[in-house]
């Protein structure tokens, strides 16, 4: 899942990348860190064996504020969904982004 991660995090690096796992939004790394400064959210971190990297999340269904205030702040944010339907799935679902949000970017 990280490695999805970490592509599309290159592919759009000039963005906050929001990455759906679940029915949360997370970020990682980098990413977590500037967005849990910039909500007041708590950072915490994902880890195994191998590794160990910050993480910072928000309920999908709260995201449009959240985002909204990240807007308001200058952030970029790229929202990464999830494709393919976790049900028909054998392994890893496939996420790709489907919104590139900026300041200038009107939202309801």
């Amino acid at each position: 899942m990280l490695e999805q991660y970490v592509a599309l995090r290159d592919k759009y690096a000039e963005y906050l990348l929001l990455f759906a796992v679940g029915d949360f939004y997370e970020t990682f790394g980098e990413d977590a860190e500037r967005f849990s400064r910039a909500l007041g959210i708590t950072l915490t971190h994902k880890s195994s064996k191998d590794f160990v990297t910050p993480m910072a999340g928000i309920p999908i269904r709260a995201a449009d504020s959240h985002i909204e205030r990240l807007l308001k702040l200058g952030y970029r944010v790229a929202v990464a969904d999830q494709v393919d339907d976790p049900s028909n799935s054998p392994g890893l679902v496939e996420r790709e982004v489907t919104q590139l949000i900026t300041p200038g970017t009107v939202t309801d």
